[in-house]
């Protein structure tokens, strides 16, 4: 079993509750349907990532961040494809990359993606995470996969002028597991 909220952390109020089968996927939970007020930020994990939900929240003039999901397409605010891990690999690694975006092979959402280095010790981690969970399933990661694990990728429709990257990990951080 699941308990899946929505809160406010400005005030602490419970705004939803639902209970689901611990098996559920978080992106088949109803939580996070209607509307969003005005003017608030949504801070979600990667099992409620859709680009279809973060348009959702676009238009009812609402901000959102979440990570990004590893095979998600990226695009450069022209329209042409941007090869992610490759544009992070060429990154010299003195400070966060901060890019306006496209997001969505379809969808085309205009955001900002933030691509934050990792420390090695992390890095060595996730991968050794990572070997771990695919060791379960007989399989093995992937090398684009354990590339990624050098990288903390967050996506969002919040301005720079409203959120540094280092807020937005900061907010991140305080709102969800890593």
């Amino acid at each position: 079993m699941k308990i899946q909220t929505l809160w406010d952390l400005l005030t602490g109020e419970l705004i939803k509750l639902a209970l689901v089968p611990g098996r559920q996927s978080d992106a088949k939970s109803t939580l996070m349907e209607g509307p969003v007020p005005a003017g608030s930020l949504s801070i979600l994990d990667l099992g409620y990532f859709s680009v279809k939900r973060f348009q959702e929240v676009t238009r009812c003039d609402a901000f959102w961040i979440s990570r990004w999901q590893q095979g998600t397409a990226v695009f450069h605010p022209d329209g042409q494809p941007l090869d992610l891990l490759e544009y992070a690999r060429r990154h010299d690694g003195s400070g966060p990359i901060d890019i306006p975006i496209l997001l969505g092979a379809a969808e085309r959402l205009a955001c900002r993606l933030i691509l934050l280095r990792v420390p090695p010790e992390v890095a060595n981690r996730r991968r050794q995470k990572a070997y771990e969970k695919a060791q379960k399933h007989g399989r093995v990661p992937s090398p684009e996969h354990l590339a990624w694990c050098d990288w903390t990728v967050y996506v969002t429709n919040c301005p720079v002028e409203m959120l540094t990257w280092k807020e937005v990990r900061r907010l991140v951080s305080h709102s969800l597991a890593d």
